[in-house]
């Protein structure tokens, strides 16, 4: 991430991820094939557990890594395990030389 792309972060409001909480349904919403499950993970999370590192625990996640965004439909709910392998994922693929 750059230094103006890390400035230009904003952080989810408390309303938006209470509303994709409830859109979610407690559940995770990561859809990866690379996270080794069909469709979507469904891993139920417990609300209270946001932004802890354990089995239950969750965070909302920017939809592409696209940090400036913070409309709803850009606010993903994705369990510990798969907002960790997202953003190495993502991390890997921007540092590889483009063509």
């Amino acid at each position: 991430m750059s230094e103006k792309d890390k400035n230009d972060r904003k952080e989810f409001s408390e309303e938006t991820i209470d509303q994709a909480w409830k859109r979610s349904k407690g559940r995770c919403e990561c859809q990866r094939k690379t996270h080794g499950h069909e469709g979507q993970c469904n891993k139920k999370l417990v609300y209270s557990n946001r932004g802890r590192d354990n089995d239950d625990y969750w965070e909302a996640h920017h939809r592409n890594g696209d940090e400036t965004n913070n409309n709803l439909d850009h606010c993903l709910i994705f369990c510990w395990g798969c907002h960790k392998q997202t953003i190495a994922e993502d991390a890997e693929k921007n540092k590889s030389p483009k063509k």
